[in-house]
């Protein structure tokens, strides 16, 4: 079955920066590489897209639930964050 829009353009894309967690510190760097992969568990129309970003400095992946547009943002989603 066709999916609709998928993929979906990144919200951030290759040369912009993100914001992120690294050795418990934020951490602002340049998109270097994304990747998008649609998968379609349900055979539906919809699918799922996860995004995967790599930055410049910093061999590990982050998905898009790791990156922030600003640093207020990752600061938010921080002290609005539930403990596990």
């Amino acid at each position: 079955m066709a999916l609709s829009n998928k993929p979906a353009s990144t919200s951030l894309q290759v040369g912009d920066y993100g914001w992120f967690i690294y050795n418990n510190a934020p951490v602002k760097a340049k998109i270097v590489k994304t990747i998008s992969d649609v998968s379609n568990p349900d055979n539906n129309t919809s699918g799922i897209q996860t995004n995967t970003y790599y930055f410049d400095g910093y061999p590990e992946k982050f998905t898009s639930s790791q990156i922030y547009t600003s640093k207020s943002a990752l600061t938010t989603a921080l002290s609005t964050a539930t403990p596990a």
